[in-house]
């Protein structure tokens, strides 16, 4: 069984009269990570276009998580996507130094676009449809300039007012003049019922 949730990949192994601990992949770890399309097949030979690779500097050796399929490879392409999602959400918060309120945020946007995106994938199920564009962080990868977007994303999170809703009355001038921005995904998800553990929003782990 595998389970992604806004900070981690987690693989359980399932059988009959088997259940091994679950293996945990820290996608919000600061060190290299490769996820990718792969490759497999039986005995080693590289035939099936249905794998994720996960490579980090953590595990001994590449790992495979194989998704069969008679046709296409939309469970394969699907996992690929929302692993990279979370995996660019963290690497964007270290990138930009956020914290706090702005990591919450950056994580939230992440998990909504997920929810979307599952949601419009079932929809249009046997139909064309341009869903991906809903998961913010991979996008950007693929669009040109895409670092201009992410530096510009960076800028206004720096803005975001506290999830808490209080907000202090601007002491100058200057500060009157910088816009304060709610977090719109943190609120979003405490909409659906997911809760902070403080009022600065940092979420806990939750399953995407």
């Amino acid at each position: 069984r595998l389970t992604l949730t806004n900070y981690a990949l987690y693989f359980e192994s399932l059988g009959v009269g088997v259940h091994e601990k679950a293996v945990r992949y820290d996608l919000g770890a600061d060190m290299k990570q490769v996820i990718k399309p792969d490759l497999t097949g039986p005995l080693g030979a590289r035939l099936f276009d249905k794998a994720v690779m996960y490579k980090s500097t953590s595990v001994a050796e590449p790992v495979y998580f194989e998704f069969p399929e008679f046709k296409a490879n939309l469970r394969r392409d699907y996992w690929l996507d929302i692993s990279l999602e979370i995996l660019r959400a963290h690497m964007f918060v270290r990138k930009f130094g956020l914290k706090d309120t702005q990591k919450s945020e950056v994580l939230a946007r992440a998990s909504l676009g997920i929810f979307r995106y599952r949601a419009l994938k079932e929809a249009f199920k046997f139909f064309s449809s341009n869903y991906k564009t809903l998961l913010t962080f991979n996008l950007a990868e693929t669009l040109p300039r895409g670092d201009i977007i992410l530096k510009t994303l960076s800028n206004t999170l720096m803005n975001l007012a506290s999830v808490s809703g209080k907000r202090r009355i601007p002491a100058n001038v200057e500060s009157k003049k910088k816009l304060i921005v709610s977090p719109a995904a943190v609120v979003a998800l405490s909409c659906l019922g997911f809760k902070s553990k403080m009022a600065t929003g940092i979420y806990e782990e939750t399953t995407v």
